[in-house]
């Protein structure tokens, strides 16, 4: 079967709002942006059709005649299901054979219509510890590829992040740029990501015999919960998770489980029943779903998230776990989308938690695969055709202009301030709440 194919309608047409409010009227307005002009006071006929709910009655599907005046049209449904809808445009002088353009938006039900897509990359590297790059400089490349926020996630380091922020302190710039690490306590292999705390944990690892004898009792506290696990070691392992966890939340952060298929010393980083143990009991915040471009080891942790994210309701996220920007062609390409009522820290951890989020892992002359809540992932397969790619130039040109302000371009950075607010606005109008 050939792959469905889209009319470009999004970028040749203004179509707004694109996002509508279920069982509430809404007027929607189309107006041809760099195709032939539609005829003044000529009449149309405006079909809504719905992709998954139908009559199959086409008679019956809402229907409207309306008149053009300069150059746009406006039509007027109440949408009674959430799901996607496509507007049909047929001239009146041609017997409505022929559609002129097929439009393509989308209904939501109250709770997720209050929200936003928040692109966001939990997992980075700089040259201070395994990476390649400056941290202003990767913050840069995040916005030049659309992300709306990310954290520098260095091993064993947390200053790095905090460089990142400091780099575009003096700007204006809508990035949102948290502070994280990558967490490695001693004696212990799992990997995890702090994301957004206040400060550091590796604070209480100082002492590293006294940091070991702590876990050693932590462990023996845990005998009941730990009668899974038949090797010490890993119940250690678990015992320094939790406390790592605790401390991370502690400093107003999240916590997440780090690729645990990663192949390194002839075995995987951990063993399976630990990385079982893990998500079953759902200690960490979120589990890492993807990881850099080992296909391997994201398969697998694709297929053990399918297993058991219906009985376990996992939380999800992404990170390229880049390690240099410059002609890395997977850094930007996984991701995190994050459903919040705006991208401050507080909603953004709060709508993790809440499983509001998907995981986005395009692919080469593909449409993207999205992985989560399968209403989120029709809502964001949308978005990614329709809404996403005019996000995303938006967010490049903030990302030119922060890249040459660190460069110490001063019409870049007296620009910042033009460029702010550009997908704030963009989405008001596909929200229509403008």
């Amino acid at each position: 079967m050939a792959p469905r194919s889209y009319e470009h309608t999004s970028i040749t047409f203004e179509v707004y709002p694109k996002i509508v409010l279920k069982n509430q009227k809404t007027s929607v307005r189309i107006s041809p942006l760099f195709v032939r002009p539609l005829i003044e006071n000529h009449r149309y006929k405006i079909v809504a059709a719905p992709m998954e709910y139908d009559t199959f009655d086409r008679s019956k599907r809402q229907t409207q005649y309306v008149t053009c005046i300069n150059n746009s049209v406006t039509c007027e449904f109440t949408y009674e299901t959430e799901q996607e809808y496509r507007l049909l445009l047929f001239s009146e002088d041609d017997d409505f054979k022929d559609t002129i353009g097929i439009f393509h938006i989308f209904c939501l039900e109250e709770d997720l219509f209050l929200r936003r897509p928040f692109k966001g990359d939990f997992h980075l590297h700089s040259y201070y510890s395994d990476g390649r790059n400056s941290p202003g400089f990767i913050a840069a490349s995040c916005r030049k590829k659309g992300l709306d926020f990310m954290a520098i996630t260095d091993h064993r380091e947390y200053a790095p992040s905090v460089e990142a922020q400091q780099a575009f302190k003096d700007y204006d710039i809508d990035l949102k740029i948290f502070r994280g690490e990558e967490i490695h306590p001693p004696k212990t292999e799992t990997h995890m990501i702090g994301f957004g705390a206040y400060e550091s944990v590796k604070r209480y690892f100082a002492d590293e015999e006294r940091y070991i004898e702590l876990i050693n009792n932590k462990k023996a506290s845990l005998a009941d919960e730990l009668r899974d696990l038949d090797c010490e070691m890993e119940k250690y392992e678990y015992a320094s998770c939790l406390y790592c966890i605790e401390k991370v939340r502690e400093d107003g952060g999240i916590c997440t489980f780090a690729h645990p298929y990663w192949a390194t010393g002839n075995r995987y980083n951990i063993s399976t029943p630990l990385t079982e143990k893990i998500l079953k009991s759902g200690c960490f915040d979120a589990y890492e779903l993807f990881n850099g471009d080992n296909m391997d080891i994201n398969t697998i942790q694709l297929a053990l998230y399918h297993d058991l994210y219906k009985q376990y309701n996992i939380p999800l996220v992404s990170g390229t776990d880049a390690h240099g920007i410059i002609d890395n062609h997977y850094f930007g390409t996984f991701h995190t989308i994050v459903y919040a009522e705006d991208c401050e820290f507080h909603n953004i951890k709060q709508n993790i938690k809440e499983l509001n989020s998907v995981v986005v892992k395009p692919q080469k002359d593909n449409p993207p695969l999205v992985f989560g809540n399968l209403r989120l992932i029709k809502f964001t397969m949308y978005l990614l055709r329709e809404i996403l790619p005019i996000h995303d130039e938006m967010c490049g040109m903030e990302g030119i202009l922060m890249e040459h302000a660190l460069r110490g371009g001063k019409k870049a950075q007296a620009a910042l301030s033009m460029v702010k607010g550009q997908t704030s606005d963009f989405y008001k109008k596909v929200y229509g709440t403008k």
